[in-house]
């Protein structure tokens, strides 16, 4: 559907924040997250399909994508 977004919160001596914006799991994210080394990660889940679009890949994360995401997260929450 397009390009995605997130946003890092961080600061010395705090937890690092990772907020992504609707994605859904891919090589990108995954990298991202191997690089950004979050403590915490916010995600949009729940494999939402756009109307007239229901057969096509979620534009969310479903509930396969998020274990998956949760499994190469690390430590982080």
């Amino acid at each position: 559907m397009g390009k995605t977004s997130g946003v890092v919160l961080s600061s010395v001596h705090l937890p690092k924040i990772y907020i992504m914006g609707d994605a859904i799991w891919n090589d990108k994210i995954k990298k991202e997250i191997e690089r950004l080394h979050p403590d915490f990660i916010v995600i949009n889940s729940g494999g939402a399909r756009g109307p007239g679009f229901e057969q096509a890949a979620p534009i969310i994360m479903d509930e396969k994508q998020t274990m998956e995401l949760i499994a190469a997260c690390g430590n982080a929450k």
